[in-house]
């Protein structure tokens, strides 16, 4: 990475938390080993990526294997499929009657994460709030401050991810390109029909 990872690294009064995520084909490799082994890879993994050998010392280290979970499904969250939030979205966190939901499925930001989780549990305490009336409704929806201890720096997409077209777009510029394509294809073979037709 960067100097910043560098200098975070280097001040001792700062102490990062990093979620990592092993998928697929990475887990299969190492989820046979026994936790120190798959402890000192990830470590090792993280000082190279960081350029930091403070990462080969963590302060705690915990591991959880989601497909041990009987009823997780292997995965640390829900996975809806397609099209499921955007049209029942607002109904997974919608009150019924006197009975509020929270969990880190129902949150509006990192959903999935213990960030989400703190943020749709603090919604639902509101909820309530507002039900016994001492609150506002617009209160309910409150942003989080930004912590003073460790300052976000927002994501910056690349100049290909800003340009990357939508499904709609690629779809579009997919078959347009065939058209014109195609015609080009008809042109150089047959000029004479396309002379007849007035086209040139």
């Amino acid at each position: 990475m960067g100097s910043r990872d560098k200098m975070v690294c280097s001040i001792p009064k700062i102490f990062c938390g990093r979620q990592l995520f092993l998928t697929a084909d990475k887990l299969r490799k190492v989820v046979d080993l026994e936790p120190e082994e798959r402890k000192s890879i990830i470590t090792k993994s993280l000082a190279k990526a960081m350029d930091c050998s403070e990462a080969l010392k963590p302060i705690h280290y915990e591991e959880k294997n989601w497909m041990e979970e009987q009823y997780a499904g292997g995965c640390f969250t829900a996975m809806l499929p397609p099209g499921f939030l955007t049209r029942y979205g607002k109904a997974i966190r919608a009150p019924i009657d006197r009975m509020h939901f929270a969990g880190t499925e129902t949150a509006t930001k990192w959903s999935g994460y213990l960030d989400g989780a703190v943020e749709a549990g603090e919604r639902a305490a509101r909820e309530v709030l507002y039900r016994m009336r001492k609150i506002t409704q617009d209160q309910i929806w409150v942003e989080e401050p930004p912590s003073q201890e460790v300052i976000p720096e927002p994501f910056e997409k690349g100049f290909i991810e800003k340009c990357l077209p939508t499904v709609e777009g690629f779809l579009t510029t997919i078959s347009l390109s065939t058209v014109v394509g195609a015609a080009a294809i008809l042109y150089f073979k047959y000029p004479k029909y396309f002379t007849r037709l007035n086209f040139i």
